[in-house]
């Protein structure tokens, strides 16, 4: 497979939804916001 050359994987199936990736997103803000915010790092 081309993609192994590019070391590229594949989402399963399960995991390739809007729901997977809406709980995905949801789960990295949750992880990432408190350090983000100790950091006092502000969009711009």
């Amino acid at each position: 497979m081309q993609l192994d050359k590019i070391e590229t994987y594949l989402l399963p199936l399960d995991q390739a939804t809007p729901e997977a990736h809406r709980r995905k997103l949801a789960s990295q803000i949750e992880l990432w916001r408190p350090i983000v915010e100790k950091a006092g790092i502000q969009a711009e």
